[in-house]
């Protein structure tokens, strides 16, 4: 059933024809394939941490994420159990455990993630890229249910209109939904009392074995470098990025020169376009590297 479960959700087509009721019971199937491996795993390490949290907006890799944030090797030397948010609009209680991926960050949830016993990662992404992503997939590869109207019209909105009539709109539904401004909270906490690291999401493709062994570290994750390589390798995004049911470049593939060559093709006055839309610690955090 796990196996199946792993091809059945890279498989738009029949993700479509099954509806949502199988995917709800291949995702249970899943998180009860992973309890059960969990009872019969040793813990190696138990990390400082009472919870360990990603947290990170719609394209900066929550999918990603999800996967290796609930992947046994986390729990073996972290011994925290694997907690699903995906999905959860709100109402997340932080209490023992891996949270993936948060990616509605209230004040209540900024305020749990204020604890010195909870380590977050937050991941960012350039604004450009992450705009331009969202447009693609939004247009191109969400699956669309009965009950999602938004995400109809939002499809429909963006086929009618010309590349700057996209942005405007992207940039519209970007503030409606405050998104620029969840992630300079983000930022904002980092700055704080709270044990916050905030990755860029570049460098976790293209430095991954430097980015996770900070992220390791941070979070008191004692894997082993062989250990960590092999996790690494296993989670690889170019094999990673062959799922259909995202805007993601085929296996093999590099997924971050695709990224980059969609924002030096996009003329430079769109691009000035969402920056200025961006709050001033993304831009800077952006600015000062690229």
């Amino acid at each position: 059933m796990y196996n199946f479960y792993r091809r059945f959700k890279k498989n738009t087509p029949l993700r479509r024809f099954a509806g949502p009721g199988l995917v709800r019971l291949t995702k249970s199937a899943e998180q009860q394939y992973i309890a059960l491996r969990r009872q019969f795993t040793r813990v190696e390490h138990n990390s400082r941490f009472r919870a360990i949290c990603h947290v990170g907006v719609q394209k900066t890799g929550t999918v990603w994420f999800r996967e290796m944030f609930s992947d046994l090797r986390m729990y073996r030397y972290s011994g925290l159990p694997f907690v699903d948010c995906a999905g959860r609009q709100a109402g997340i209680s932080v209490e023992r455990g891996i949270y993936a991926p948060i990616r509605t960050v209230t004040d209540e949830v900024l305020a749990q993630l204020a604890s010195p016993d909870v380590a977050t990662v937050g991941v960012v992404r350039n604004p450009v890229a992450l705009v331009l992503s969202w447009i693609n997939s939004t247009q191109h590869y969400h699956i669309t249910g009965k009950d999602d109207l938004g995400m109809g019209r939002r499809r429909e909105a963006l086929e009618a209109s010309d590349l700057s009539g996209k942005i405007d709109f992207a940039l519209d539904y970007f503030a409606q939904t405050e998104r620029f401004q969840k992630i300079e909270q983000l930022l904002e906490t980092q700055s704080g009392s709270g044990a916050v690291l905030v990755v860029r999401y570049e460098d976790c493709l293209l430095e991954p074995d430097q980015s996770f062994a900070r992220i390791f570290a941070f979070c008191d994750i004692a894997m082993p470098d062989d250990v960590r390589a092999a996790f690494i390798a296993d989670h690889d995004f170019a094999a990673y990025s062959g799922r259909s049911i995202t805007d993601q470049a085929p296996a093999g593939s590099s997924l971050q020169g695709r990224s980059q060559e969609r924002v030096r093709e996009l003329p430079g006055d769109l691009q000035e376009r969402i920056l200025a839309a961006a709050l001033p610690r993304l831009r800077d955090l952006y600015a000062c590297r690229d």
